[in-house]
């Protein structure tokens, strides 16, 4: 959606603005029966199924620089440790003054111009308070994993080519300032008492730790000793941040092994879901994260725009405690449905890709 930075004597004020779903969405109207029913939207390679209608998903909920666009907006100041101060939410009215695509970021993050000196330096700017946030988020135990995302290349109806495509330093500013969002709204729901849906993530289970570590002695990777005896959560949150260390040391001296040996860690963690009770989230080292920043295409977040915004005396009721559990529950289904629709995607378009060079090449 938007972000915007400003000065404040206590550090930097940032705003992050994002889609205010909830005014064109009625609880219990057909949109929404139909949305919690389809619980997010699935990405496939060339196209998407989108959790709402194109009207809404890419239209009137979709930024358009000099545009007006509803949104509910978190505005925080952060300190030059990443330290999340004065917190403020708010119903807005934006205008987006520029649409910027990842790699455009990354040229300015890279000592580059796009033309544009003002944005520019609120650029260099966020990407300075986003890495404030990393630190403070890497120093309380965080995991490090970036296993890269599949990038398809279509020429017609074939594929032409596939690549992973990792984290930029763009991707990286992006996802510090939302998480640090995510957080900011559910440490208020909290503090409010307010019920909402939670984004949990259970510590890795001992086992996979131990296996992890094997497979990672075995292909070189050097990692710390795997303390011995049972190991309590913060001890094996703290284990598998260590092995996400490992890796990324391993690859940064140009080590073999890329995205395969994230998907080792990655595989060693438990699965994160949707829970009405359970607040925590190990892989961000977070007592307290959700799901806030996408409702477009994430039941969940629609759910937690409606209580933020209830709690705020700007709409309401929010949602019950039952109805939470329940669509909880189903999104967390929803979304592995979605997830194995996605890699089989991704798989199919391999295989053919595979198939045309191995014919291109005579078997």
């Amino acid at each position: 959606d938007a972000i915007a930075v400003g000065d404040d004597p206590a550090g930097t004020r940032i705003w992050v603005h994002i889609a205010d779903v909830a005014r064109f969405v009625a609880p219990g109207g057909p949109l929404d029966r139909e949305a919690a029913r389809r619980g997010c939207s699935v990405y496939v390679p060339g196209m998407v199924t989108p959790m709402l209608p194109p009207r809404l998903s890419s239209d009137l909920c979709s930024l358009r620089p000099g545009a007006d666009r509803a949104a509910v907006t978190v505005e925080m100041v952060i300190d030059g440790r990443g330290e999340v101060g004065e917190t403020r939410f708010s119903r807005s009215l934006i205008r987006s003054e520029r649409r910027l695509t990842y790699g455009e970021a990354d040229t300015v993050l890279g000592g580059g111009s796009i033309g544009d000196t003002p944005m520019e330096a609120d650029i260099m700017r966020i990407a300075e308070v986003a890495r404030a946030l990393r630190a403070r988020r890497m120093a309380r135990g965080a995991l490090e994993a970036d296993s890269g995302e599949p990038v398809v290349r279509f020429d017609g109806d074939r594929v032409a080519e596939m690549h992973l495509e990792g984290s930029t330093p763009a991707h990286s500013l992006v996802e510090e300032c939302m998480i640090a969002a995510n957080e900011a709204v559910a440490r208020h729901l909290i503090a409010k008492s307010v019920p909402t849906v939670f984004r949990h993530h259970e510590d890795p289970a001992q086992s996979r730790l131990e296996s992890l570590y094997e497979q990672l002695d075995a292909l070189g990777v050097a990692t710390p000793p795997l303390p011995e005896g049972n190991l309590g959560g913060p001890e094996r949150r703290a284990a598998a941040a260590a092995a996400g260390s490992a890796v990324a040391r391993h690859l940064a001296s140009g080590g073999p092994g890329g995205g395969a040996i994230w998907t080792l860690v990655l595989r060693s963690l438990r699965q994160a879901h949707y829970s009405a009770t359970e607040t925590t989230h190990s892989g961000l080292a977070s007592p307290a994260y959700l799901h806030f920043t996408s409702p477009i295409r994430r039941y969940p977040d629609l759910l937690v725009h409606r209580g933020l915004l209830d709690s705020l005396g700007l709409d309401g009721p929010g949602p019950g405690a039952t109805e939470l559990a329940e669509q909880a529950d189903h999104s967390s289904a929803t979304e592995r449905e979605a997830s194995t629709i996605e890699r089989r995607a991704d798989d199919i378009c391999a295989a053919f890709l595979l198939k045309d060079r191995l014919d291109a090449g005579g078997w």
